[in-house]
């Protein structure tokens, strides 16, 4: 392999094949600017000797050997995320992250639920790790940036002392524009083990907004169901079936949708959402 960064003209290079190595055909692979892992060149050494005049700002790779190629397979055309959209992940294999959901910071896998006899989706990480960038609290998405109106629901159970937290119109996940975002760009509902709830919106490099908060009952040991809703500029967080907060608010207006935690275990079942 020959790199030529750096070099400002064309060079020629003169090559000696020595005994033991192949006296057949030499093939040139070139990549840069306008070729992507191309065959440019078929050389023909004449008593083992032969010379190559190399472009500047190249990547090349000269073999003997034959039946290379870059990949031809065509990608199938774009389609948006499915809506409605559920999982039980009950499909899943356990110790494994299901289908569409992107971990953003944390893990969150597939485990055997507690308190019922079916699979959950757990946040695992339980020790805050060092960050080199902005550290998120724990959080998986999905979803459609275009989406505006719509539910996402879900199953929560508390293993820990860490809430469970459903967001919605994320508008951006990109963290790395402010260094001490604990959230993505979008409406946050949280519920903690403890009944304490709180809905907020959060934009990167702007103080916090918070659009409701309280306490409602809730049985640590006991599964829960709570609620996100768009509808306009209105904004709803529902738990087992009780609006704790309905309100107004124009922030964020489109986006995807996300699951969320602290540092420790929470587990989530039955995902769903559904247009308003």
């Amino acid at each position: 392999m020959i790199e030529t960064v750096g070099a400002s003209t064309p060079q020629a290079v003169r090559f000696k094949i020595e005994s033991g190595l192949a006296q057949s055909d030499v093939y040139v692979w070139q990549t840069n600017e306008t070729h992507i892992f191309e065959r440019v060149a078929v050389i023909h050494p004449v008593d083992g000797l032969f010379t190559y005049t190399f472009d500047p700002e190249s990547l090349y790779s000269l073999t003997t050997t034959t039946g290379q190629g870059k990949g031809t397979a065509t990608p199938p055309p774009s389609r948006p995320f499915p809506m409605p959209y559920s999982d039980s992940f009950d499909n899943t294999a356990t110790n494994r992250s299901p289908k569409y959901l992107s971990d953003q910071d944390g893990a969150f896998e597939v485990h055997a639920c507690v308190g019922r006899p079916t699979q959950c989706l757990e946040q695992v990480i339980s020790t805050k790790p060092i960050p080199w960038g902005p550290l998120p609290d724990p959080f998986t998405m999905a979803g459609d940036w275009a989406w505006t109106d719509y539910r996402v629901t879900a199953d929560v159970r508390f293993l820990s002392a860490s809430p469970a937290v459903l967001m919605g119109r994320i508008d951006s996940a990109d963290v790395f524009q402010d260094q001490k975002a604990r959230w993505p760009s979008g409406y946050i509902f949280s519920v903690a083990p403890d009944g304490s709830w709180k809905l907020f919106s959060a934009t990167f490099k702007r103080p916090i907004v918070t659009l409701g908060g309280g306490a409602t009952q809730v049985d640590r040991t006991q599964w829960h169901h709570l609620e996100l809703r768009f509808d306009g500029k209105h904004v709803e967080g529902i738990c087992d079936g009780k609006t704790l907060v309905s309100t107004d608010d124009a922030a964020h207006t489109h986006g995807m949708f996300a699951l969320g935690t602290e540092w420790d275990h929470t587990q989530f079942d039955n995902l769903s959402v559904t247009a308003k």
